[in-house]
């Protein structure tokens, strides 16, 4: 077979195969040297760059004199971008969230949209309220509600009783806008994760070939079908436009101008059920912030819950238990071991007004976190020298003072040391880099004065710092560093074991940074965000061989780590030997009496969500460890009967499910006295149940 190839270019042909070789498809048969070279052209790879810069010139001639297009074309462009990523198509994710959310949050947004509605309305628009929007004086759905209300002209009358086609253009604007800016962000969102749902319900817990030929048998079309299966092909950044826009929520009222309790719109908690109703280790990260962000907007607004616990600690209200309504009492006691106190919300108010909320505020929350010791002696106190001249200026007063002796309760009294604490309020961090020598100073007065005083070899005391203003973590961090380096040695000196940082961060639960002695006082990341006593109570110190990465929970009280071995496992170097722990503290005091079985399937459905995770290995086994704080009245074998009994019947109960999530230890630890009042002391039982035993 003879096959011409013409060129349309003159110059000197040079063949690669002799004439009547045996070709291959792909190979190259001859090359031609151009007589002008000039024409030569280039093949280059393509990148993503060329094009955009291309489409950004063509776009600088529709725009504006002032050079910038108006917002609501920004947001639609910004729109486009969205659904271009939802739909499989790689643009990038975060600088796309970061437009969105501008254009959003941006008051012109609604302006672009009612001046398009009053176009498309034209001259049917009553002249009252064309006079209305021209003079600027409708910023809100709201507000053009009422005026299209207010007006007597033409159909408007009985507009709430009809609706009226010529004026649908800008009945579409209120109802866009009925709930403002913050409502329609959120029903954005919620048309996003819809797009995301809608993809992933065909895939989620099903093998991808199954789920592919049933999206095929399903689809209207071939193409609908190649759409579906191109999105979920770009799983990853799909996941990741959710996984940004869920994680700004959070940033979303102060960008809308509204409360950080501001309900949401009735579609979008549906849409986060949706997401937490995903079955896969590729949705458990966005199941388990949808679940999350579900339980925290469960609360009521923060003021309202701040006034609730003034009340409780003034004794004009007692604190109820969730599930059955009992009310707890009012007396210091009472809120201590309240299940239902809400810790977090105390060192809010340990600078209150009134000096008995703000002194009963600081005993609860110290008797509260050192429930599980002994607190023999408490002294609360303003700081005398605050109004002296040459304390500085109102950043760096002390604002409260609180000295405190505790022992151990699980060591009898006659074998536990007494250990010392002091808590110390300040306004800023400035406060505590400018009071570090007086505060010191005053704990050295109160050793030297106590006989019972035990050396500062080996450490065991304690020191407490609350930061009211709200700072950021690592300016805390560093700046905290700094000062003990300076002080080090006299923090030995006092026999210091940890310095406990607490920082309030208003309406948010306040953050917690625990430098230890034995770290020479830097930051202990595994403690970062516990209160000061749950390294001990969790009994986090077990998990030393792991590295420990700890998943977010709104439940304080209740932790889950994924833990890597520190030693990889010989021969088996591309699987890591990963275990997931669950940590939690109980204060409820109806174990034995129907609570057991609530607390271990609260924990059963952590578990479960946690493991969804990507970053868990299909293998990973669990384990459960949980503190019940409440001390139980009985001998040693009655209460591990009791014990025991439960927990074998919610083995039973729930075997299946326990085998699922590759549960390997169930571990109970629970208190009982030891002896009788008044010379009775505290000691802990522990119940354990393995997989390997049954």
């Amino acid at each position: 077979m003879v096959m011409p190839l013409l060129s349309t270019e003159n110059g000197i042909i040079k063949h690669r195969v002799s004439p009547g070789g045996i070709i291959e498809a792909g190979e190259l048969l001859a090359s031609l040297t151009l007589k002008d070279p000039s024409r030569v052209k280039k093949i280059t790879m393509f990148k993503e760059e060329d094009w955009r810069m291309m489409d950004e010139q063509a776009s600088v001639e529709d725009l504006p004199a002032g050079g910038e297009a108006p917002v609501l074309e920004q947001f639609r462009s910004a729109m486009e971008t969205v659904n271009l990523i939802m739909n499989g198509y790689d643009h990038p994710v975060e600088p796309t969230v970061q437009k969105l959310l501008k254009h959003l949050s941006d008051p012109a947004l609604f302006e672009g949209y009612l001046a398009e509605a009053v176009i498309k309305t034209g001259d049917a628009m009553p002249e009252d309220l064309a006079k209305l929007i021209r003079e600027g004086q409708i910023k809100t759905g709201q507000e053009l509600q009422k005026a299209m209300v207010d007006s007597k002209e033409g159909p408007l009358a009985n507009l709430l009783k009809k609706s009226d086609p010529v004026l649908a253009p800008l009945e579409a604007v209120v109802d866009t806008f009925k709930e403002g800016r913050w409502g329609y962000s959120l029903l954005t969102f919620s048309e996003i994760i819809t797009k995301f749902y809608d993809v992933e319900k065909n895939f989620a817990g099903k093998a991808f070939d199954a789920a592919s030929k049933r999206v095929k048998s399903k689809a209207a079309s071939v193409a609908e079908a190649c759409n579906i299966l191109l999105a979920h092909h770009a799983l990853n950044r799909r996941t990741q436009m959710v996984e940004s826009l869920l994680g700004q929520l959070s940033t979303l009222p102060q960008r809308c101008s509204v409360s950080e309790f501001t309900p949401y719109p009735r579609e979008f908690p549906a849409t986060l059920k949706k997401l937490n109703g995903l079955q896969g280790r590729n949705y458990g990260e966005i199941a388990l912030m949808a679940a999350n962000i579900r339980e925290e907007r469960k609360g009521r607004p923060f003021e309202q819950r701040l006034n609730e616990m003034r009340a409780a600690l003034l004794g004009r209200v007692s604190l109820r238990r969730i599930w059955d309504g009992t009310d707890m009492g009012n007396d210091v006691d009472s809120l201590v071991t309240s299940p239902t106190l809400g810790v977090d919300l105390l060192p809010s108010l340990f600078d209150d007004k009134k000096p008995e909320i703000s002194s009963r505020a600081l005993e609860v929350f110290l008797r509260r976190v050192y429930r599980a010791h002994n607190i023999e002696e408490l002294m609360i106190e303003e700081d005398e020298e605050e109004g002296e001249e040459g304390e500085g200026e109102e950043g760096e007063k002390l604002l409260k003072v609180a000295d405190f002796t505790f022992r151990f309760r699980d060591t009898p009294p006659d074998q536990a040391p007494l250990r010392r604490g002091q808590f110390v309020v300040v306004q800023s961090l400035a406060g505590i880099e400018a009071n570090i020598d007086k505060v010191l100073d005053n704990y050295a007065k109160k050793i030297a004065a106590d006989s019972r005083s035990p050396p500062p070899d080996p450490p065991v005391n304690v020191l407490h710092f609350t930061i009211k203003d709200t700072t950021e973590a690592s300016a805390v961090i560093q700046g905290v560093e700094a000062v003990l380096a300076q002080v080090d040695g006299r923090l030995r000196s006092l026999g210091l074991r940890m310095v406990n940082v607490i920082v309030c961060q208003a309406s948010r639960p306040p953050l917690h940074h625990t430098f230890t002695e034995c770290l020479d006082f830097k930051e202990d990341s595994i403690r970062r965000n516990i209160r000061p006593t749950f390294y001990h109570l969790l009994e986090l110190s077990r998990l030393s061989n792991y590295n420990l990465l700890r998943f977010p929970t709104i439940n304080r009280d209740l932790h889950i780590y994924l833990g890597d071995a520190k030693t990889a496992l010989k021969g088996r170097s591309k699987l890591k030997n990963q275990r997931m722990f669950l940590r939690r503290i109980s204060h409820s005091d109806d174990f034995l009496s129907g609570g057991a079985e609530r607390m271990l399937s609260n924990a059963l459905d952590a578990i479960e969500l946690a493991v969804r995770d990507p970053r868990v290995e299909m293998s990973c086994p669990t384990s459960i460890f949980i503190s019940i704080m409440p001390e139980m009245i009985g001998g040693q074998m009655e209460t591990a009967t009791k014990v025991e009994k439960l927990l074998s019947e919610f083995i039973a109960a729930n075997a299946t499910r326990l085998l699922n999530m590759r549960m390997d230890e169930f571990e109970l630890k629970v208190p009982r006295w030891r002896r009788k009042a008044p010379t009775r002391s505290r000691c802990a039982l522990s119940l354990r149940r393995e997989r390997a035993s049954g």
